[in-house]
């Protein structure tokens, strides 16, 4: 009877907490088509979880931010390297309007995990992480755009990024039919909810037991 009861509770658990978003945010997940025109909207953004407990293949370098501090002229020149076997969640941040005149979207995101680096640059002359660098890492199932402006330019009055606090973050994008801005974002992974249940069963079980003996 013991047992089952704390099968019951552990059931009764929180399950993963999907992102806490502004309003504008539309949650995707699965494979998307992402090439230019494919998916637009006026009013919001989209946010694609990628990958869930992802382990890198490889080594990724991507930008950081100092939280607080809003970029809209240029990307910092901080950077880290995910090492090959750490495990993260995998979202992409995309934008594309309709019409011809440029106009911007701001959204903000807090994933409720650190958020690791940011892919986001529209160059990848320049330097730094861009989207298209890091599709490898994204959904396999998923079709990317080749603008080669798929980042934020982070223009005067145009596109910015500020890192709101460790696990939130802020974007404006500015697009119109022609641009989109995407930002590929690297968190710490979370559980997902079936490996919390298993893991409180397992652990309730266990003190069941004791009691039992």
């Amino acid at each position: 009877m013991k047992v089952l009861y704390v099968m019951f509770a552990a059931l009764s658990l929180p399950s993963y907490s999907a992102p806490i978003t502004s309003a504008n945010v539309t949650l995707l997940s699965g494979p998307q088509n992402l090439t230019a025109g494919a998916l637009t909207s006026n009013s919001n953004t989209f946010l694609i979880l990628e990958r869930t407990q992802f382990v890198l293949p490889a080594a990724v370098t991507l930008d950081t931010l100092t939280i607080g501090v809003t970029n809209s002229t240029l990307w910092p020149g901080t950077s880290t390297t995910l090492a090959a076997g750490t495990v993260v969640d995998v979202w992409l941040f995309h934008v594309q309007r309709s019409g011809f005149s440029l106009s911007g979207l701001t959204s903000t995101i807090d994933f409720g995990a650190p958020v690791l680096g940011y892919a986001g640059r529209s160059f990848c002359g320049l330097g730094g992480a861009c989207v298209a660098g890091t599709d490898v890492f994204g959904n396999p199932g998923s079709s990317y755009a080749t603008n080669v402006l798929r980042g934020l330019e982070l223009l005067p009055n145009r596109d910015s990024i500020t890192q709101v606090a460790l696990s939130s973050v802020s974007i404006t994008a500015v697009t119109n039919t022609f641009t989109l801005d995407e930002v590929r974002i690297f968190t710490e992974s979370q559980p997902e909810p079936g490996t919390w249940v298993l893991t409180a069963i397992a652990f309730g079980v266990i003190a069941a037991a004791r009691r039992i003996r």
